[in-house]
This record gives C-alpha cells, sequence and structure tokens, in this order.
C-alpha cells in the first residue's frame, strides 16, 4: 500500500480589508538591539488572523505550501482622495505612484505569511506587486494570491 500523498492547494485567495500597510525599517535602541515597530507587529497579526480564516475555510493547515516554490501576488488597493472626486460620475481605478513603495508593501505580507502560508519566505519564486487608488467610494484593501 502506497503511503498517503498530501495534495498541495492550486491557489488560496486572502483578502484583507483596511489600508494597505508597508514594512517599516527595523528600530534600534541605544544598546543595538534591534526590534520591529508596534505598529507592523500590530498590522503582521490582523493579517495573520484573515490568513488562519482563509486557510481554515479551504480546509488547511499552517504551512498551506509546506515546500516547493510559490507565487505570491499582492493587490494594494488605496482610498480615492476626497479631493479626486467627481461630482456627476465615479472615478475609476487607477495605477498609483505614490508611496509607499510595492516592495515594501509585499515585503510586510511575505513576512506576514512566514510559517503560515508557506514555510519561509525564501519559497517564493516569483511576486507581484500592484498598488492602485480604487474607484470612488471603493473601500481600500489588501488582495493576496498565493499559488
Amino acid at each position: 500500500m502506497l503511503p498517503a500523498i498530501e495534495q498541495r492547494p492550486d491557489r488560496l485567495r486572502i483578502v484583507i480589508p483596511g489600508k494597505p500597510f508597508a514594512q517599516p525599517r527595523m528600530g534600534q535602541t541605544r544598546d543595538g538591539v534591534r526590534y520591529l515597530p508596534t505598529k507592523a507587529r500590530t498590522w503582521r497579526k490582523y493579517v495573520q488572523d484573515y490568513m488562519l480564516d482563509a486557510m481554515e475555510e479551504a480546509g488547511l493547515s499552517p504551512p498551506a505550501f509546506p515546500d516547493g516554490p510559490v507565487e505570491l501576488r499582492v493587490r494594494a488597493t488605496f482610498p480615492c482622495p476626497r479631493s479626486r472626486h467627481l461630482k456627476r460620475s465615479i472615478r475609476p481605478a487607477e495605477w498609483r505612484d505614490k508611496i509607499p513603495d510595492a516592495k515594501n508593501i509585499q515585503w510586510a505580507v511575505e513576512d506576514a505569511g512566514n510559517g503560515l502560508l508557506f514555510t519561509d519566505d525564501r519559497q517564493v519564486a516569483r511576486f507581484v506587486a500592484e498598488k492602485i487608488t480604487g474607484r470612488q467610494g471603493q473601500p481600500p484593501e489588501t488582495v493576496v494570491e498565493v499559488r
């Protein structure tokens, strides 16, 4: 009899409501001890809760992708500022070229997924990060897809 082979999921999609967050640089005390700022730790825990919920819904346990290369897609949608709202029609979504950098948003998601989505972030062989200013009235969110 052959041993049971655990099937790897084809893809996992996670929607994280709220304004996208970029990973800040590590802080350092006078003694030289490095630390992650409180805001970053809070956001990481918030994202990990959504990741665990999505995995539970899909019937997966951590890590969802235990081995092999993975593709990580991050789409960060920022709110349309009030100053850009149109009166007679709805302003469509558009690419965003303002701070924060897309790679810092992707880095924050990657660090939060370490141990949950994949064993280690070195498994990420390909990543796509997009920054968008949402259409008028669209709530901000971060959509993560792992394949």
